[in-house]
């Protein structure tokens, strides 16, 4: 059983690692990550977890090299809370910002509409990713579905 700080806290995905460890994304933007016997991996990030704000992690998955890669939407773009980009993130297993992946880490997309958000992410044999998401005007009337595959450079 896996306790966490904050009661009636939203857990968006949930991975099991290789080596047995769990890997969860929390609201409002936290990784945590614990061992198989549910006690917090203190070795992840800050004494097992990471704040992710303003980005928020729907889905994760594991790369090739066993580096995590989590895809989900980031709330502040170009330095505003107006709309949200979709996004990716890789950091290395024990929780480091993965510098050399995209943009010091980071891939975001920003559609017309208003909101993009990506809710899941498939790893392929080639290091490439497969992602999909949604794309909301505004007014929250029109909504599209989105599929894109990122090779690794600077933008989706």
């Amino acid at each position: 059983m896996i306790d966490y700080e904050v009661p009636d806290q939203f857990v968006y995905c949930l991975g099991v690692l290789p080596d047995g460890k769990l890997l969860t994304s929390t609201e409002p933007g936290v990784l945590r990550r614990f061992n198989g016997d549910g006690t917090v991996d203190s070795t992840f990030g800050a004494a097992g977890k990471m704040d992710l704000h303003p980005f928020y992690a729907y889905d994760m998955s594991l790369d090739p090299a066993n580096k995590v890669v989590i895809a989900g939407a980031s709330n502040f773009v170009d330095g505003t809370s107006n709309g949200s980009a979709g996004g990716i993130k890789r950091y290395y297993y024990d929780g480091t910002n993965d510098i050399k992946f995209a943009d010091h880490g980071t891939a975001l997309l920003k559609l017309s509409p208003k909101y993009l958000t990506f809710y899941r992410l498939l790893t392929l044999s080639n290091g490439k990713l497969l992602i999909y998401g949604e794309s909301v005007s505004s007014d929250f009337l029109i909504y599209n579905r989105v599929v894109t595959r990122f090779y690794g450079r600077r933008k989706p």
